[in-house]
């Protein structure tokens, strides 16, 4: 009985410090991470931080406006997912603006109203890269920016890890 107790609370230790070491790891991804696009207005955005010892992430992107220009989104990483090397998230319902989400200090203006609103759930996965993801995106729309889509982290936030 004493073999049994001895080796479920090995068993236990293991897989503290299992669990640990992902956390570990998986809080070196915070940070900012850009997908670079041709015009650079367009590109897209991920930032990654904790709350409540949880990682979180906001998406900053934009959509092709079918002949309106572009348009540009800030929405949460819903079902942020990170398991080994795999990362999954969804972008839901994203309002749609004419001037850029991404903004340190945003400062709403009563003139900077919505244009419209896209629907379909953006649902990326991909791998964990050395400084960046690999996210292959679908929708039921095809309103993917692109289907295969690398962020690499900014160099401003590199080092900070």
């Amino acid at each position: 009985m004493k073999k049994v107790i001895v080796i479920f609370i090995i068993g236990l230790i293991l897989v503290s410090f299992k669990n640990e070491k992902n956390n570990r790891d998986n809080f070196s991804l915070i940070g900012t991470y850009e997908f670079k696009t041709e015009n650079k207005i367009e590109n897209h955005f991920i930032v990654i931080d904790t709350l409540n010892g949880k990682l979180v992430g906001k998406y900053y992107g934009t959509e092709n406006g079918s002949g309106h220009g572009i348009f540009f989104y800030e929405n949460e990483m819903k079902n942020l997912s990170i398991i080994e090397n795999i990362i999954r998230f969804e972008i839901e319902h994203r309002k749609l603006f004419v001037k850029t989400r991404f903004k340190i200090v945003k400062q709403k203006s009563k003139n900077e109203e919505s244009v419209g609103l896209s629907k379909t759930t953006l649902n990326y996965q991909g791998k964990i890269l050395k400084d960046g993801f690999e996210f292959k995106c679908e929708s039921k729309y095809e309103d993917c920016w692109q289907k295969e889509m690398i962020f690499t982290k900014t160099a401003k936030y590199k080092n900070l890890n």
